[in-house]
């Protein structure tokens, strides 16, 4: 996906979160804006990465471990 796409993505979330009212500053909607989330989640898809409702776990330790 070229930056022009991940930029869309992301935009597209944030729009969606804004007119749901969800960031409660516009110190929270530019944080969203400038932070490239897909390059703090190898692996993922920048759709997973930006998506709000799914979490993509990074990193495990012995007690964030299953069971």
């Amino acid at each position: 996906m070229n930056k022009r796409d991940v930029n869309v993505v992301r935009s597209t979330i944030i729009a969606e979160l804004v007119a749901d009212g969800v960031p409660h500053t516009p110190a929270v909607t530019s944080a969203m804006r400038a932070v490239p989330r897909h390059l703090f989640a190898p692996g993922a898809s920048v759709e997973a990465a930006h998506s709000p409702f799914d979490l993509f776990v990074t990193k495990r330790d012995a007690c964030s471990g299953p069971p």
